[in-house]
């Protein structure tokens, strides 16, 4: 039920006009205050989550694509 309600709250956002960054940043807040889930877990995630080294080698794929192209 928590799933829908924020789903339906994610694309009422997209209806009105949000941008789809913003709506989906607010849904995940929505969705966080509707299961109990402390935001201080999401700061946790979302560090730990870019903390690795496979999406670090992302970047430099591409740094390393625009320096042989000049």
């Amino acid at each position: 039920m928590d799933l829908g309600l924020v789903f339906g709250f994610f694309i009422l956002l997209i209806v009105i006009g949000m941008p789809i960054a913003v709506a989906i940043g607010l849904g995940a807040v929505a969705g966080m205050a509707l299961t109990g889930i402390h935001y201080s877990h999401l700061i946790t995630k979302t560090f730990g989550g870019v903390d690795s080294t496979a999406l670090l080698a992302v970047p430099f794929f591409i740094l390393a694509g625009e320096i042989m192209n000049h």
